[in-house]
């Protein structure tokens, strides 16, 4: 509670977690850079563009919730 983290999410990042950098290092590996997960084909350009805009989108909410609070 004290930082203010959902419990679901937490655990599984915490079980998933070494899993998923497993094999991120070993995708790396057999690419050799990692620039491929970027602009690899069309798709992953959308998919990148989507989470940059849900983060931004999140932290402008998140402005104007405070800003609604300090009135």
């Amino acid at each position: 509670m004290k930082l203010r983290l959902e419990i679901a999410p937490f655990i599984i990042g915490f079980i998933l977690g070494p899993s998923a950098e497993i094999y991120f290092v070993k995708s790396l590996e057999s690419f050799g850079d990692v620039t491929i997960f970027f602009t690899k084909s069309w798709i992953a350009v959308l998919l990148w563009a989507l989470i940059l805009g849900s983060v931004v989108l999140s932290v402008l909410l998140a402005r104007k919730a405070r800003r609604g609070e300090g009135s």
